[in-house]
């Protein structure tokens, strides 16, 4: 007599499909494996009374306190970009109060071909931040492919694509060298080859340091570019847009922008001569204000998650 299929008996049918083939069907359709495809999905977490702290904008991480009805706005105005941009927006709304900087959903995870890597956040401000992103990102269904732990650190702004097989991992006070082994082991996993390099002290992020443009175009903050990083921009053999210190670039935060696609990105507004140099560049420009975000550390590359790449 046959075993039930229960016991593996003829019922029972082996799983063939990889993880990654089951992206779009048994996960939902997500991933990237560069940082200029154009987007399909972001991620966006509501802004709400975590702003309404009564500490000190330092106590946070922020750089002054935003006014959170003019925030609001201005996330509502972002909205507004990527949804005429027909980019689809995730808006996660926490379950309960979480730390005020969850505004900033980049910082949050990293996203692979196969699904997420969740972040462990460097700071005691941010602890917790974690638990609403993987609830934000398990509710639509996207795959959660590690979550860090013992005292590993990772922060998702300081891992950049720099190509399809490259990424580059920033170590330094968000991320620790322990955090990003584990990410980049994940990635090894998956053929990817990573390179870790130094943030330097004034950079929160690698994010600040570099941003992609193109396949073979980058924006660089040309004086914080490190030797190990200048190295990997080499390898992959990426052309430079080297921006020089400026108002525009350390406090307007002109090189926090989102690539939409290729040449093609959204940025704050207020930073003419950054804008120039893009557009120099061929690149189409797209503006909204972020004067609240600016107080609270951040822009929309900050402040956007990229869930899924074309």
């Amino acid at each position: 007599m046959d075993q039930p299929s229960t016991y593996g008996g003829p019922g029972f049918r082996p799983r063939v499909l990889s993880h990654a083939e089951d992206i779009g069907t048994v996960w939902a359709a997500c991933g990237t494996q560069n940082e200029y495809a154009p987007i399909k999905m972001v991620l966006l977490m509501q802004p709400g009374r975590e702003l309404q702290y009564p500490d000190p904008a330092d106590r946070w991480l922020m750089v002054d306190k935003p006014e959170i009805e003019a925030l609001k706005k201005e996330f509502e105005a972002m909205v507004v970009v990527y949804s005429k941009a027909h980019i689809s927006v995730q808006i996660h709304t926490p379950k309960t109060r979480p730390p005020p900087n969850q505004i900033f959903a980049r910082d949050l995870f990293f996203m692979t071909p196969e699904g997420a890597i969740v972040a462990r956040p460097g700071s005691e401000q941010r602890a917790g931040e974690e638990r609403h992103c993987a609830d934000a990102l398990a509710t639509r269904g996207i795959p959660i492919l590690r979550s860090l732990r013992a005292n590993q650190t990772f922060e998702g702004a300081d891992a950049i694509w720099l190509t399809p097989g490259l990424v580059a991992i920033g170590v330094g006070k968000r991320t620790n060298a322990a955090g990003a082994a584990v990410v980049a082991g994940t990635l090894a996993e998956m053929g990817v080859q990573s390179r870790i390099v130094p943030v330097p002290d004034g950079a929160q992020h690698l994010l600040g340091v570099v941003n992609v443009l193109d396949h073979n175009l980058v924006v660089v903050d040309a004086e914080r570019v490190a030797p190990e990083l200048d190295a990997a921009l080499s390898e992959a053999e990426l052309g430079r847009i080297s921006l020089e210190p400026s108002v525009e670039l350390r406090i307007r935060r002109g090189m926090n922008f989102v690539t939409l696609g290729p040449r093609s990105v959204l940025m704050p507004t207020g930073c003419p001569e950054i804008r120039r140099r893009l557009e120099a560049e061929g690149v189409q420009v797209r503006e909204t204000e972020m004067k609240q975000y600016l107080k609270a550390g951040g822009a929309m590359g900050c402040a956007t998650g990229v869930l899924r790449r074309g």
